[in-house]
């Protein structure tokens, strides 16, 4: 089976401290925020696996990315990815509600 690498990006990064300070913010807990980034990191790493199985997103919202770009979720929220060889560049991790409809 073919072997990924994940790579963070820098805005990616920042959107997961920016996600735990807003939960342990809002609902004043360290452990759900923990628990929910523990969740999120685990999708990420998940696609080392097999990150092409996700299709390719065509909406004009993910061009601003890349015109590879794939999605998966996680709970409410959506990991936008390119993969480019063995390498998977996670690009932003974005709520999914504030992705426009096609």
């Amino acid at each position: 089976m073919k072997k990924f690498h994940v790579v963070v990006s820098e805005e990616a990064a920042s959107d997961i401290d920016n996600l735990f300070d807003f939960i342990v913010t809002e609902y004043k807990s360290e452990l759900t925020a923990t628990r929910y980034i523990n969740g999120l990191e685990r999708t990420i790493q998940s696609l080392s696996q097999s990150p092409e199985i996700y299709r390719l997103q065509t909406a004009s919202f993910f061009m601003q990315f890349d015109s590879k770009v794939r999605r998966i979720n996680y709970k409410k929220m959506a990991i936008i990815y390119s993969v480019y060889g063995h390498y998977v560049y996670i690009q932003r991790i974005v709520a999914s509600s504030t992705i426009p409809e096609i």
